[in-house]
């Protein structure tokens, strides 16, 4: 099968940006599920804000093909991400070992994002091979995924819960 594309194009199904798009849809989803998890409403103003910029990546992907269509990443979008990882992870005890994902709902919940997140990352290394406008977007996901993974250790600590380590040897 085939699928239309901004311009009037029609592109395989299995087509690379197709697949990204895919991998973005998947993991606005995700974040929408964990979003719907969480009890702390700054952890859900978060994760919104995430599924909005999921919105402008995925834009960004669908138009790469097209020179004519303006670059909808911006760096300011990037530095807001960082921010934010920023201001949480300063309101958490520091990592001092690799941590098992889980603990409360909206927390698991957050990390199955993260891990679909990684995995649009990766599609997206193989799109920005063939479309170089896709690195803006490339830059953003990466930095949403390091996001996530914060989020996920905050909603936790919202629960009152803590990390819980990886004990290798077990």
């Amino acid at each position: 099968g085939t699928t239309g594309v901004p311009g009037g194009g029609r592109v395989s199904k299995t087509h690379l940006r197709i697949e990204v798009c895919g991998d973005l849809d998947e993991l606005n989803a995700s974040i929408g599920l964990a979003e719907s998890l969480c009890s702390d409403q700054g952890i859900r103003a978060d994760l919104v804000y995430i599924q909005e910029l999921i919105f402008e990546v995925s834009a960004q992907v669908i138009y790469s093909g097209k020179p004519d269509r303006p670059a909808r990443i911006t760096e300011a979008m990037v530095t807001s991400i960082e921010e934010m990882i920023d201001r949480r992870a300063a309101a958490l005890p520091p990592l001092r070992s690799f941590i098992l994902p889980g603990g409360s709902r909206g927390s698991a919940a957050i990390h199955c994002a993260r891990a679909v997140c990684r995995r649009a990352e990766r599609t997206l290394v193989a799109l920005n091979k063939e479309i170089p406008q896709a690195a803006q977007a490339l830059s953003l996901v990466n930095r949403i995924a390091d996001a996530l993974f914060v989020l996920a250790r905050a909603a936790n600590a919202a629960e009152g819960l803590g990390d819980r380590p990886w004990l290798s040897g077990r």
